[in-house]
């Protein structure tokens, strides 16, 4: 079952920059505890054949984090849920690169099968996140579903 996330209390449609704080949101912790394990599980040796490949797993990976990031800074929903599909999309194609790098045995299947499933996990928590702030009629409070934020790195 996917549990979905609202964002803050109150936004509505007004001025909300300064009161979203990215790094206790928790697509943007997942993001960036996916990224983190992508970088020390992945054996970039073998990427030799394919740097390119490489490359943009990489940078997708980043930026995802970076555009949930840069969607707490905007000031309106409309916005932030922009930047959040953003996010979703560097998501999807950060999957179709770690299914490459699987089929080009670039990733072994052990480890490309556990990536799989966190980057599916940071795409059910966008959708959520998108969907519940389209969702939300103007003026209405929303309930706060940030989590305080963890050293994300320790693990």
């Amino acid at each position: 079952m996917v549990r979905c996330f609202g964002a803050l209390r109150g936004e509505g449609r007004r001025e909300v920059a300064a009161m979203r704080d990215f790094q206790k949101i928790i697509a943007w912790q997942k993001a960036h505890e996916f990224a983190v394990r992508l970088e020390a599980t992945v054996d970039w040796a073998r990427f030799r054949v394919r740097p390119r490949l490489k490359g943009q797993l990489i940078g997708s990976t980043d930026s995802i984090a970076a555009n949930i990031s840069e969607a707490a800074g905007r000031s309106t929903e409309a916005d932030f849920a922009h930047y959040l599909d953003q996010a979703m999309s560097s998501a999807r194609e950060t999957h179709n690169h770690l299914l490459l790098a699987t089929a080009l045995r670039c990733v072994e299947p052990p480890v490309a099968e556990r990536l799989l499933a966190d980057i599916d996990e940071v795409n059910r928590v966008l959708f959520c996140y998108i969907r519940a702030i389209r969702n939300q009629k103007p003026g209405s409070e929303r309930r706060n579903r940030e989590r305080p934020n963890r050293d994300v790195d320790s693990k």
